[in-house]
């Protein structure tokens, strides 16, 4: 297995369709719910392999993209294994961290659907669909640096002497062991820090906003150059991990990117059938009570509209 992912030059056809066919097998048996606990640990190692390689390799082509994996279902939002490998991820390699920062070298983590990484240091990162993950080269060695364009929770390892350092485009996030949630989706005018325990502190550029705990949200408005501070129910941050679908405050913007990532589906809104500056709450924990009919059957209630379906498109009307 380490010799396919460190050197596959080196590796036979025939070798190469028996290590497909393995992780084929272990991943069927967690998506069935039948993976034992020794086949759960050699997935927890297959994502920890192919974690150091990306880490150490710098031999590959700016841009040069590899398919981790291309015939896995993901086993569902919140799986107790740490997966790497699901269906969707790629990555690549680039020479920029983030549009904020000078250029560096760093792995480009890319997902089609909610996924669990596995850093290095045993951070683990839970990464929303569509969302990007970049780790610096150079990741562990002075400190620990990553950039994120989207949503992703994170359950940072304990370490004081190095910090870990989540970079978006307008605002960053400095911890040294805790959980936290990080909206930063490009093209919308907030970004936000939720803070589910721990201590993290909130910057732009040179100029921190403070240090801020379990509960409180930091919401930077890149429109008006203006920096909010709330507090939130802590067990609502992150809870879309583990399958929950929740809005607070959240702007119709917000709404129509997570309905995207979620469903797949655009979410069309008729003649101000929901007011444009609209602030919407919704909380469903369960992930049998966060599907689309439920999601938006809810929202439409509160706002006394009706919503129509279709492959690719969801229309809410008067």
């Amino acid at each position: 297995m380490i010799k396919f992912w460190r050197n596959r030059t080196k590796v036979t056809p025939e070798q190469e369709k028996r290590v497909w066919n393995h992780i084929d097998s272990l991943y069927s048996k967690l998506e069935e719910g039948n993976a034992t606990e020794d086949e759960l640990k050699q997935i927890d190692g297959i994502s920890k392999i192919i974690m150091d390689v990306i880490g150490k390799s710098s031999k590959v082509k700016k841009e040069k993209r590899l398919q981790f994996f291309h015939s896995i279902k993901y086993a569902g939002v919140g799986v107790a294994a740490s997966v790497l490998l699901v269906m969707g991820i790629s990555y690549s390699v680039s020479e920029k961290l983030a549009d904020s920062t000078d250029a560096m070298a760093c792995n480009v983590i890319q997902c089609r659907n909610d996924s669990v990484l596995h850093l290095a240091d045993g951070t683990v990162v839970y990464l929303a669909g569509g969302s990007n993950l970049s780790i610096a080269n150079n990741f562990g060695k002075k400190d620990r640096t990553v950039a994120l364009t989207g949503e992703a929770f994170f359950e940072v390892a304990k370490d004081k002497k190095k910090s870990f350092i989540v970079k978006t485009k307008e605002i960053n996030a400095i911890v040294h062991g805790t959980s936290f949630n990080v909206v930063a989706y490009g093209g919308t005018v907030e970004s936000q820090v939720a803070v589910r325990t721990g201590c993290v502190e909130v910057a732009k550029g040179e100029q921190s906003f403070g240090k801020f705990h379990c509960g409180d949200r930091v919401v930077y408005d890149k429109a008006a150059n203006r920096v909010s501070h709330d507090t939130v129910n802590p067990d609502n941050i992150g809870a879309w991990t583990t399958g929950g679908f929740v809005l607070e405050d959240a702007t119709v913007e917000e709404l129509k990117i997570r309905v995207k990532n979620r469903f797949h589906r655009e979410l069309v809104i008729e003649k101000d059938a929901i007011p444009a500056d609209a602030r919407i709450n919704y909380c469903s924990y369960r992930l049998e009570q966060s599907g689309v009919n439920n999601v938006m059957k809810n929202i439409c209630a509160i706002y006394g509209t009706r919503y129509e379906i279709s492959d690719n498109r969801i229309v809410v009307s008067r």
